[in-house]
């Protein structure tokens, strides 16, 4: 019944503020520069054998990179007080804003055609589809919203008639699609209500599947066919994994492992389909985060060469170092304090 009180100042946010509370009032979180997500995170290449080649473009709150399918530029969120989507262009080295609503827009993807991005944005309430024209002209197009469900943008189909997105609630993740055609009507595919199937990628060739599942405990990669998710099921992964990509000719599957290990795994369709052993082909130490709401990371159309978010420092956390956890007790007490009933 009266205005916005603040309570805790300098919340370290991914997409999301880091914070926590329990019932009995005692309040956890990640101090962090307010407002901002994670400054000085860079851009850069890297290639099958780990070497990085920077980009020029400038240090920010980079999250969830997308490149063109011309690989000419890159769609991504640069998060802070207002997530926006904006694109970088690799070959003018500029970068530019396409959404500016005052309400978040994160987790871009590319039309096939490359002529539109389609992302998330909260701007109904909940969180739905949206495109817009990627040279920023013309308005944003609602693409598809529903009251009890949050949806993203995840992979699009080759043909560019079909979007993969991730639908979640409060409780869990699961995967679902959305036509790109007429009333764009949407289908669930996989959801389940013990655990979380996320990061859905199509392979070039529209067939199959990779995803990321909890089913085993942790997060490990599947691949199932695309045209009948309950017709087989095969796992990728060994020693967990998640944030899949297809290789451009659908012959190799590539997934981050929870060690910080790039992992590539042989793929042969025809005349059945099967899975190579997976082996690394480097490791990392400095990546930007991964969600269930996007990946950090994207292959290039070439094949030759991943594009990666790097945090500032050395380490494997923002600042070079491992960030630190706040725990306040009897939270409760100075919450009515502050905002007395």
């Amino acid at each position: 019944a009266g205005g916005a009180v603040p309570i805790v100042d300098g919340v370290f946010r991914v997409t999301a503020p880091q914070y926590a509370f329990s019932d009995s009032g005692t309040l956890a979180y990640i101090p962090g520069a307010a407002g901002a997500a994670a400054p000085g995170r860079t851009l850069v290449w890297v290639d099958r054998n780990g070497k990085e080649e920077p980009i020029a473009a400038r240090p920010n709150g980079y999250a969830f990179p997308k490149i063109s399918p011309d690989g000419t530029r890159v769609a991504l969120t640069i998060t802070g007080v207002n997530n926006d989507i904006w694109t970088w262009d690799l070959v003018r080295k500029t970068l530019t804003r396409l959404t500016l609503d005052e309400t978040s827009e994160t987790a871009p993807i590319w039309t096939s055609d490359g002529k539109r991005v389609v992302f998330a944005s909260d701007r109904d309430g909940t969180t739905g589809i949206y495109g817009k024209p990627a040279d920023g002209t013309g308005e944003v197009e609602k693409l598809c919203s529903m009251r009890d469900l949050n949806l993203l943008p995840y992979s699009m189909a080759g043909d560019g008639k079909t979007m993969i997105t991730a639908e979640f609630s409060w409780a869990r993740f699961g995967i679902g699609m959305l036509s790109m055609e007429g009333d764009h009507a949407r289908k669930p595919l996989l959801h389940q209500e013990k655990y979380d199937e996320v990061q859905p990628k199509i392979s070039p060739d529209g067939q199959w599947m990779a995803y990321s599942s909890t089913e085993s405990g942790q997060n490990e990669i599947y691949v199932c066919p695309f045209t009948g998710v309950d017709k087989g099921r095969w796992q990728a992964s060994t020693s967990g994994g998640h944030a899949p990509l297809w290789s451009p000719d659908g012959r190799e599957l590539f997934y981050l492992g929870t060690d910080g290990s790039v992992s590539a795994v042989a793929v042969q369709a025809k005349p059945t389909f099967s899975l190579g052993t997976p082996r690394i082909i480097f490791r990392h130490t400095n990546i930007g985060p991964s969600t269930n709401s996007g990946t950090p990371w994207d292959i290039h159309p070439d094949g030759k060469r991943f594009l990666m978010m790097k945090e500032p420092g050395t380490g494997a956390s923002a600042g070079g170092g491992p960030r630190r956890i706040n725990i306040v007790l009897n939270w409760f007490e100075e919450v009515k304090q502050r905002a007395p009933v």
